[in-house]
């Protein structure tokens, strides 16, 4: 139901089925990736067997991928500038020394 002037009631829809309920990229690529192929192998199984052949050739993106899949990310470290001089902050233990004014004044510039 609407008002007067056009506009949709409080508690009311124009649309009275709701939203539609679309699958997810992600549900369905975990569906395709979880599928059996002919010779029992997944596509998910596939795809890792192809990254660690390619970790041990040498290639340092599948390395890379590997570790931080397995490890975590490392930290990055972060540089902050102040407006007359300059505090670098090598990393989050570092950031977490400042004092609350600090970091305000940090998080305000930078």
């Amino acid at each position: 139901m609407r008002d007067n002037k056009g506009r949709w009631l409080k508690g009311t829809s124009g649309n009275i089925t709701g939203r539609p309920k679309d699958r997810k990229f992600t549900e369905v690529m975990i569906e395709k990736l979880n599928a059996i192929n002919e010779d029992g192998s997944t596509s998910l199984e596939r795809i890792a067997d192809k990254v660690i052949k390619m970790a041990e050739k040498g290639n340092i993106q599948a390395i890379r991928d590997i570790v931080n899949r397995l490890e975590g990310t490392p930290r990055q470290s972060m540089e902050i500038t102040r407006a007359h001089d300059q505090l670098v902050v090598e990393g989050d233990e570092d950031y977490n020394k400042l004092t609350d004014e600090e970091k305000a004044e940090c998080i305000t510039i930078g």
